[in-house]
């Protein structure tokens, strides 16, 4: 569920994982990551998109539920699209831990 409580950005935990998750994507991936994320993403990766897109393709999907929803945004509504991820045959659960979830599309083979 999407928290939203921090309003200052990505704690000291989040920025570990989130570096620790970014280095094992390949850079053939394509990733689709929260608009807060993004900016944090040094590595070129085949395509970077800001979540959520709405039709779910990349390859893999970042997101941390502690972050404020974009302006024009809610929780419920980060809620409802990570509800679909959970429900997407195509995607399983990668990473999910200190409010980051990390989906990756079943079909994307890591080498």
């Amino acid at each position: 569920m999407h928290n939203s409580r921090a309003e200052s950005g990505l704690t000291a935990e989040n920025m570990q994982l989130l570096n620790h998750v970014l280095t094992s994507i390949p850079g053939n991936a394509t990733v689709s990551a929260e608009y807060q994320i993004a900016p944090h993403i040094h590595t070129y990766y085949k395509q970077l998109s800001i979540w959520p897109t709405g039709n779910a393709t990349e390859d893999f999907i970042i997101i941390d539920t502690e972050l404020a929803p974009v302006l024009g945004a809610r929780g419920e509504d980060y809620n409802k699209e990570i509800d679909k991820l959970n429900k997407n045959t195509n995607y399983q659960l990668a990473v999910g831990e200190f409010g980051i979830l990390v989906y990756r599309k079943k079909s994307f083979l890591v080498n």
